[in-house]
């Protein structure tokens, strides 16, 4: 799963939690090189860390699905860090589509229901082919460059516990990892993680894609903890915002896991097969 690219650019066009992204070409074709680092680690937790992505990626390189960034393969060639060599794609995030200046104006309807059944499309994938998220979030879904179809990213990383330790994602107390905003009760309360903690992220997804604000704003991670276990609060539901849409949002965000719908189910809702389609 060793590449070697023909270039790749000195200065990152984006930069996350877990490293930076690069501009390279291979076989071509633009890609993009993410750098997850390495730097501080000794010999052998590098060693331990190449190990356990080898076997995740080994999953990765096999995921075909439209909806899904593609996964090319690796550069281990320097010590500083470990590339990750993925299709590019040029629209950006979706947080950015968000954040636009006329978002409120310029998306429609039509469009935030594409991204909103895009990102179930690829979350439904992910889970048939029995990879977990565990990160889902705006910032990890990606836009061609029309930014009318959006891919979900960033996935199964977070199944290596060697790698989570390198800092590849954001933590809370208690060994549970994600982004709080994000985070189920039951990923706050245990670190227990199922399917349905996925779907809790992807209801704060809908909320984004509804109001292109971000859920929590000002509140940092242990305020944020507090409103969804002690108070069992949510983000306040848009005002004039499709009733379905709202409805699935609020089914997706409920306290229990088995309240939840499943992604199979969200796809054949969003598809037009309303919510009373069990497919579990």
């Amino acid at each position: 799963l060793e590449l070697e690219l023909e270039s790749v650019e000195e200065v990152p066009f984006a930069a996350g939690a877990s490293g930076e992204v690069f501009r390279g070409e291979y076989q071509g074709d633009e890609v993009a090189v993410k750098r997850i680092s390495l730097i501080g680690m000794t010999a052998s937790s590098r060693a331990e860390v190449l190990k356990a992505f080898s076997t995740e990626l080994a999953i990765m390189v096999t995921l075909r699905s439209p909806r899904i960034v593609a996964v090319f393969g690796v550069v281990t060639t320097d010590a500083s860090y470990l590339g990750l060599v993925v299709e590019m794609c040029a629209g950006g995030t979706l947080r950015e589509a968000l954040e636009a200046d006329d978002y409120a104006t310029a998306v429609d309807e039509a469009q935030r229901r594409r991204w909103l059944l895009d990102v179930a499309l690829g979350m439904s994938y992910l889970y048939s082919q029995g990879v977990e998220h565990r990160d889902l979030k705006t910032l990890n879904v990606l836009l061609d460059a029309s930014r009318r179809r959006c891919k979900v990213s960033d996935f199964g990383l977070s199944q290596s516990e060697s790698l989570n330790t390198a800092a590849t994602q954001s933590t809370m107390g208690g060994g549970a990892k994600g982004t709080p905003a994000y985070m189920a009760p039951e990923l706050l309360d245990s670190n227990t993680f199922t399917e349905e903690t996925d779907v809790y992220a992807y209801s704060l997804v809908i909320w984004e894609v509804l109001t292109g604000d971000i859920p929590w704003r000002g509140l940092n991670p242990v305020q944020v903890a507090m409103q969804i276990l002690t108070k069992q609060a949510r983000p306040a539901v848009p005002e004039g915002a499709p009733a379905d849409l709202v409805a699935l949002m609020q089914r997706c965000w409920a306290h229990e896991p088995d309240a939840r719908p499943c992604f199979t189910a969200i796809k054949a809702e969003l598809l037009g097969g309303g919510p009373e389609t069990p497919a579990k």
